[in-house]
């Protein structure tokens, strides 16, 4: 198997690169996860997991519809796609029929949130892509998983109870990624808006506005690329699962 990067890295990655976009936000706590998480989780998804636990002895390995192999197949073959899709959509000779990088004309307008909005509407329609995408790479890789031990049926099952219990919290949580984008890119784009300019400056205006531009695309491709590991981190933990059982 083509050797993957460790969850530690990724999550690290996608820390370090939100912390350069120079946005004030809360320090960032490695303690307490286990109560961290617990308060994540209501009531309904507590007997969920309650109930999943105390059935984990009644399960064992049985036929699955995709095997170990295929799983780590399927995993490179989605990671490709997802990133080779983030890097098409970037490219001026690519068009991708459901996510069209704007161009830099919406920068000339005065408003921000206008100026900005087809930036964030292109990144939430690869967000979307990317969610749905790893979620049916979830499943596979979970089916892939029971078939191969009864250790590993039992971690499929509470990896799928844990997804349908945190998925709408984890929705939640990268939606917010766009507010950041914004907080980034306001003061940017303020410093660039000179109303009285004269129109013999109007070539340095439309400079400025194309370099704010590249920056927009080269950030929005970062932390896409950043964000696509941060997705596929639990499936990367089945992944590495099969591969202790089976070597």
């Amino acid at each position: 198997m083509t050797q993957t990067a460790t969850p530690t890295a990724i999550n690290a990655r996608m820390i370090r690169f939100l912390s350069e976009l120079d946005v004030p936000s809360d320090a960032i706590e490695h303690n307490r996860f286990a109560e961290r998480l617990s308060q994540l989780i209501d009531l309904s998804g507590s007997i969920k997991i309650a109930n999943a636990h105390s059935n984990l002895g009644q399960l064992s390995a049985a036929p699955a519809d995709s095997s170990a192999l295929e799983a780590k197949q399927e995993f490179l073959r989605v990671h490709a796609l997802i990133v080779d899709g983030i890097l098409e959509s970037f490219s001026p000779s690519e068009k991708l029929l459901w996510a069209e990088l704007p161009g830099f004309e919406s920068l000339r307008l005065t408003d921000v949130n206008k100026a900005l909005k087809p930036y964030l509407d292109f990144y939430s329609l690869h967000q979307k892509q990317i969610m749905a995408k790893v979620k049916k790479l979830r499943a596979f890789v979970q089916d892939a998983s029971s078939g191969v031990s009864q250790q590993l049926a039992q971690l499929a099952k509470l990896d799928a109870v844990l997804d349908d219990t945190l998925f709408i919290h984890s929705r939640s949580v990268f939606s917010q990624v766009s507010n950041v984008l914004k907080q980034r890119f306001a003061p940017l784009f303020y410093a660039i808006q000179q109303p009285q300019r004269e129109l013999s400056e109007g070539a340095s205006s439309t400079t400025e506005i194309q370099q704010l531009h590249e920056q927009l695309c080269n950030d929005l491709q970062a932390l896409l690329l950043a964000e696509v590991e941060v997705h596929l981190l639990p499936v990367l933990g089945l992944i590495e699962a099969i591969d202790e059982e089976t070597d």
